[in-house]
């Protein structure tokens, strides 16, 4: 008798009603039909797989040859026993979908270019990145994120974006959608209920303001941005605006509305969501701070790298204000 080995659960009990070899066989046949033994994995010796599981080697050889007769392993000589490539191929889960087509030309909305991705300077910033960091940094880190990071990132913002950051109230987060779950969150576990989002905006925040669950209140959009008078009819906790550049329309916040906005949100109390998503992307006008840097207590500024590196880098921020920061 055995306990179970090598992660897979073989476990031969004499007495259970069943040979000690069908039993190992049958173990083994599932396990290969599950794909936790893919295709060329190689079994362990016969001798060695016997004494793990305290039974003679006789019982593994004859357990091995079956399996091998039924197509499931094959024997390599020196090369040892081996999975079938070809019967854990069959055996594989199948997708259930078809992935779509790579187009020739992929002119998806909000897809950066990615063979810009400045791959060699990339790679020369993680050598010396790794020949320099600490031994402590490759540990747990602060849950806001890396320290280095944070002030790295907070004279980057301070300087691009005109942002009131301090290093303290930034949190890193995996790419944008994930800030503004968190914020959303973390307003709802404070009893917040109702969010003003754009209309036409962005699917996905009212799909994240669904899955706080909290309710999302439609705010109108026209050529001068979201219509920020309407906040006050609203009375929401929060409003989620995109005052760079609207999603989808591509207006500009203007300035008087972003003043209102501000002055608003400290009248009512409402907590403003700035979806700072791809400002640095300029082709048409002079470049606009963000909305944080007037009023940095009532405003969350939330940006991240996926447009100008690439989604897959999953790095994204938000910068806080010090009454939700802890939360």
């Amino acid at each position: 008798m055995s306990g179970p080995i090598n992660g897979l659960g073989l476990d031969v009990r004499r007495g259970a009603g069943e040979r000690l070899h069908a039993q190992l066989e049958t173990q083994l046949r599932r396990a290969i039909r599950a794909g936790r033994l893919p295709g060329g994995t190689r079994l362990p010796p016969s001798r060695v797989l016997g004494a793990q599981l305290g039974v003679s080697r006789g019982v593994v050889v004859e357990a091995y040859g079956q399996l091998a007769a039924e197509g499931y392993l094959t024997a390599a000589g020196r090369g040892g026993t081996r999975v079938s490539p070809a019967v854990a191929a069959q055996r594989a889960p199948r997708l259930h979908h078809t992935p779509p087509p790579v187009p020739a030309l992929d002119l998806h909305p909000g897809h950066p270019d990615l063979s810009r991705f400045p791959r060699h300077a990339w790679a020369r910033a993680m050598r010396a990145a790794l020949r320099t960091a600490p031994d402590a940094a490759l540990g747990y880190t602060d849950a806001r994120g890396s320290a280095r990071l944070r002030s790295v990132l907070a004279a980057h913002l301070v300087r691009v974006r005109g942002a009131v950051v301090h290093p303290d109230l930034l949190l890193i987060t995996t790419g944008h959608q994930q800030a503004v779950g968190l914020v959303l969150r973390a307003l709802s576990a404070r009893g917040a209920r109702r969010v003003a989002v754009e209309d036409p905006g962005f699917p996905w925040h009212r799909a994240a303001v669904a899955h706080a669950g909290l309710t999302a209140l439609p705010l109108p959009v026209d050529a001068d941005g979201a219509d920020v008078a309407r906040v006050h009819d609203l009375r929401p906790d929060a409003v989620i605006v995109t005052p760079a550049h609207q999603a989808p329309t591509g207006a500009a916040l203007a300035a008087d509305r972003r003043v209102a906005l501000v002055r608003g949100a400290h009248r009512d109390r409402a907590l403003v969501l700035e979806d700072d998503y791809d400002a640095e992307f300029r082709y048409d006008r002079d470049p606009l701070g963000v909305v944080q840097g007037l009023a940095p207590d009532h405003v969350v500024c939330i940006g991240s790298t996926s447009k100008t590196l690439a989604p897959a880098m999953r790095l994204g921020w938000a910068v806080l204000p010090p009454a939700v920061a802890d939360a």
